[in-house]
């Protein structure tokens, strides 16, 4: 843990450290102050952005689950979500007629153009980017307003397995 809140680890112990974080007991917050604090750099946000998905947004998860979880951030701008119509390249998760994905751009730098960071969301249901937007930034959710459960998050490029599982993860 040193590691990772220690702003000044070198990019290799910074992976490293969360390769062996282990099993989820840490609060969200843990990363999204992480998340949030631009005195770090934007490759160590960034990794704590992509693992604060990865360990606390589950299948399974209701909407407003997801909104406790990210409802705080500095980090997320209302234009740096988009909702993924159809695409012509591969996105780390399944677009369907009965599923709302989702983009997070992470961080952005339009200096950057080949370096994106991004954040995949698939909701089951149809869901607009207004009600979306809504329930992350909202004050008053009314859940029963939002049916959708998360289906799956994907990253890209991939996160960093921070469970310490054997498979790959695409996402």
């Amino acid at each position: 843990m040193s590691v990772i809140v220690n702003g000044n680890s070198a990019p290799e112990q910074l992976i490293s450290a969360i390769e062996n974080f282990g099993p989820r007991y840490e609060a969200p917050r843990f990363w999204s102050d992480i998340a949030d604090n631009y005195r770090y750099s934007t490759f160590h946000r960034r990794h704590c952005i992509f693992q604060l998905f990865y360990r606390h947004i589950q299948p399974g998860m209701k909407l407003s689950m997801v909104s406790d979880v990210l409802r705080t951030l500095l980090w997320i701008k209302k234009d740096n979500i988009v909702v993924v119509g159809d695409i012509a390249g591969d996105i780390p998760v399944r677009l369907a007629f009965d599923n709302t994905v989702f983009r997070f751009d992470v961080l952005p730098n339009l200096a950057e153009y080949d370096n994106h960071w991004q954040v995949f969301i698939s909701i089951s249901g149809a869901v607009t980017h207004e009600e979306f937007c809504h329930l992350l930034f909202g004050n008053d959710v009314d859940e029963g307003n939002y049916f959708g459960r998360v289906l799956e998050v994907g990253f890209s490029p991939k996160v960093v397995d921070s469970f310490n599982h054997d498979q790959a993860i695409n996402k």
